[in-house]
């Protein structure tokens, strides 16, 4: 059949390559004009490449090592791929293809009433290679608190990130593999150097479990409704949460990974398998209507339980206004958990609420940014003070509300005063104060926090 089927393809080219004669003189006059303007520029390209042997011919008579033209390097690179051993080719793809990076971080946490202490937080690297000009491999990495193997045996290690891309038009792309969930826009640029604050918005740890990694495959892409303005799309089908199973009638008890103490931190589904045979909807569209503005709505819809009897909705809206060297950002999630079937049943025999499964969820944070550099200080101190420096000052408010408890479980507030130092884009020195307040069964009371964050 693939045979039959590549023959076919073959005799359709042949066909299409003998009609092309025929429909360009048909619909073509090549005049005088036209063929001297190709003689002039096949003139032009022979005395360019003369031009360029001649240069190294001279650099080989006075005992120079003659400059290769990019061109001519891709050529022998290709034919080396083609040529050459498996070795040689192995060592191309590895020298020519991929590229290596990432971030990594450490903090120091001073929480009232409890010993200070370091914490070597995150080391990701990112590895991303074209396999081709359309086809890229990339992945992240991702060691938290020293690996697994530290002195306390307390750390993680994942792969956070990897997703192979095929590349068509800026407007439609594919993508599969282990995805960033485009919930919310912190979830998507979750990186420390890039955060003005060491920690996390309550509402992207709890309600929207950042880091939320899933595996699944759908298309993204951008397209430019004006020439001012802009919309980015992502929309995926993922295995999605996992929050219900192994439900005992007998006792009433379950594997329940919700709470009104948790949220869906505990919750975010496996990398390997599914819940049910019922896949999630993630997606996001983002609009710039112009430069330095975006507001983007997102949602991450699908069945939480080994039953596939009830949906789990999260629904998002984000925002960034950029407007001088002010930038206010924020996003707001809400949850809605249908608690139907074997659920409901799990309950009904719960003796406190605040064990039970909660049936909406939600939470918010704004943060304002102010950036500020003074000339004199990259005058009076250049060692220090790069072009590119710059100090912001930064404060948020966070609100959480985990569940539907008169007692206040799950309810959190926590106000944040901070600032930081960038000597570059890529590297950043922060301090910050919380005052935390509400629920505090899983949060702490007041800290003072410092980190050092940079991409390599």
């Amino acid at each position: 059949m693939k045979r039959t089927l590549r023959n076919w393809v073959a005799w359709m080219c042949v066909a299409i390559i003998g009609l092309l004669p025929g429909v360009v003189g048909a619909e073509s006059k090549v005049t005088l004009e036209d063929l001297q303007k190709q003689m002039n520029e096949m003139r032009q390209n022979y005395e360019q490449q003369i031009g360029v042997l001649q240069a190294q011919i001279n650099d080989l008579s006075q005992g120079k090592q003659p400059v290769i033209p990019k061109e001519s390097v891709a050529d022998n690179q290709e034919s080396r791929q083609f040529l050459g051993t498996i070795r040689d080719e192995f060592a191309n793809r590895i020298g020519g293809r991929a590229t290596l990076g990432g971030y990594a971080d450490i903090e120091f946490i001073d929480k009232r009433g409890e010993e200070s202490f370091f914490d070597q937080h995150r080391f990701v690297p990112f590895i991303e290679a074209h396999v081709t000009d359309q086809i890229k491999i990339a992945a992240e990495i991702e060691f938290e608190h020293g690996g697994t193997n530290n002195n306390q045996s307390d750390g993680d290690i994942k792969v956070e990130f990897a997703a192979i891309d095929y590349e068509l038009w800026e407007a439609f792309n594919l993508r599969a593999g282990i995805l960033l969930s485009p919930i919310g826009h912190f979830n998507l640029i979750h990186d420390s150097p890039i955060n003005d604050l060491t920690a996390r918005p309550l509402v992207s740890r709890r309600v929207i479990p950042t880091t939320l990694s899933e595996a699944g495959a759908g298309f993204y892409g951008t397209v430019y409704p004006t020439e001012d303005s802009k919309v980015d799309y992502e929309f995926y089908l993922v295995n999605g949460f996992e929050g219900f199973k192994d439900f005992d009638p007998a006792t009433g008890d379950a594997d329940s990974n919700i709470s009104q103490t948790g949220g869906l931190r505990g919750a975010r589904g496996s990398q390997s398998d599914d819940i049910n045979d019922n896949k999630a909807f993630v997606g996001r569209i983002a609009l710039s209507p112009f430069l330095g503005a975006e507001i983007g709505g997102s949602a991450h819809i699908g069945d939480y339980d080994a039953d596939g009897d009830n949906t789990l909705a999260i629904y998002a809206i984000d925002w960034t206004f950029q407007k001088g060297p002010f930038e206010l950002i924020g996003e707001y999630a809400v949850v809605n958990i249908e608690r139907e079937g074997r659920v409901k049943l799990f309950n009904d025999s719960r003796t406190k609420e605040s064990d039970r499964i909660p049936g909406r969820l939600d939470g918010a944070y704004v943060q304002l940014n102010y950036h500020w550099m003074s000339d004199w200080l990259k005058e009076a101190c250049p060692v220090i003070f790069k072009p590119e420096s710059v100090f912001t000052l930064v404060g948020r408010y966070d609100v959480i509300d985990l569940g539907n408890s008169k007692s206040g479980v799950g309810d959190r507030e926590r106000w944040t005063i901070g600032g930081n130092f960038r000597p570059t884009e890529d590297t950043v020195f922060k301090l910050e104060y919380q005052v935390n307040d509400g629920d505090r069964s899983r949060d702490e009371d007041n800290a003072f926090l410092a980190s050092i964050a940079t991409y390599f």
